[in-house]
């Protein structure tokens, strides 16, 4: 997000490595800052119900740490990598400068709200093999590259039993579905099988990304 635009000299932007696991437990910990990933991939949710981990934060979208401290949301590191953190304190005393990075930031913000809108939908009108094909087809349109591998517990709780149909009929399931299932990660192999087997949620939420 933020590597699509000019920034002053001035302006305080630190690189970071983020790894696998929860958000808080990585280089930000309990600081109050902005995360935009570069090629990292996170999601966010409620610690529980239905929108548990819906939401993804990548290479479109930033996180708040305040977001994630001290509340029921939970964020997490599905796919390590850099991120760029704007910390909080020089950002307000200078909000000018950090303008163009506020703005991206509470859209960002509503971005995220509308995830958890429309994967909540989604889940109550469409079968689960549509929902985590299109729920992953959303979490590969955050990423620089065309690939994606995560951990079989990034996938949200209600998404679980289509995962469970798929490693009973692995070679079938990979054939059909566009992704396989080893040593407890889901691996995309085919972008094109899994957006015929979607809904068009993540096309909905892509439509409304343009329009901000």
């Amino acid at each position: 997000m933020l590597s699509d635009h000019a920034l002053p000299a001035s302006f305080r932007l630190e690189s970071i490595e983020l790894h696998e696991g929860p958000f808080l437990a990585n280089a930000a910990r309990a600081r109050a800052c902005l995360v935009f990933p570069i090629d990292a991939l996170l999601t966010m949710g409620s610690s529980h119900g239905i929108e548990q981990g819906l939401s993804w934060i990548g290479s479109h979208a930033c996180l708040d740490s305040q977001a994630v401290s001290g509340t029921t949301m939970q964020a997490y590191v599905r796919v390590p990598g850099q991120a760029y953190q704007i910390d909080w304190p020089p950002a307000q005393v200078n909000s000018a400068l950090y303008a163009d990075c506020l703005w991206h930031a509470a859209s960002a913000t509503q971005g995220l709200i509308r995830q958890m809108a429309q994967w909540s939908f989604c889940v109550q009108h469409h079968t689960r093999e549509q929902s985590l094909s299109s729920w992953l087809l959303h979490g590969l349109a955050q990423r620089p590259d065309s690939a994606l591998s995560i951990h079989l517990a990034a996938i949200p709780q209600f998404l679980r039993p289509e995962l469970a149909q798929s490693q009973d009929h692995a070679d079938e399931m990979q054939a059909l579905s566009g992704y396989g299932l080893a040593q407890d990660r889901l691996q995309i192999f085919s972008r094109q099988q899994l957006a015929h087997q979607a809904c068009s949620c993540h096309q909905t939420l892509k439509a409304q990304s343009v329009k901000v």
